[in-house]
């Protein structure tokens, strides 16, 4: 019985983190400064990359997201608690990112594309 109580307690310890773990959406109705909810979703995966914490699900709903920034996420996780983004089940996304630009060259800003980084 011993034994049964302490593998309860010592999983209980190591998975404390998951039972903390949030969901955040992200869709185009969105507003930024919603809480990121199924109800309430963000507008931008930037905005849910801040709030994002190791062990968090960002999922974005379908739709075409017209980005004008370079994405990338403040944070990764851990190597036991990653941050997952995702699409929605059977939903599609596209991020176009044909606004975003690139740096200067010789006072022309050169357009961002799949030759120089991605988005």
């Amino acid at each position: 019985m011993i034994k049964i109580l302490i593998g309860l307690f010592v999983y209980l310890v190591c998975d404390a983190d998951a039972a903390f773990a949030s969901e955040y959406f992200v869709a185009l109705h969105g507003e930024d400064n919603n809480a990121g909810t199924k109800a309430y979703p963000l507008k931008s995966i930037f905005k849910a990359s801040e709030l994002a914490m190791p062990g968090d699900t960002v999922t974005i709903m379908g739709g075409e997201y017209k980005l004008q920034n370079q994405f990338r996420p403040l944070r990764s996780g851990t190597i036991t608690q990653w941050i997952l983004y995702r699409v929605a089940p059977s939903e599609r996304v596209v991020f176009d990112g044909s606004l975003i630009k690139k740096g200067f060259q010789k006072s022309d800003s050169i357009k961002f594309s799949r030759l120089t980084e991605g988005i």
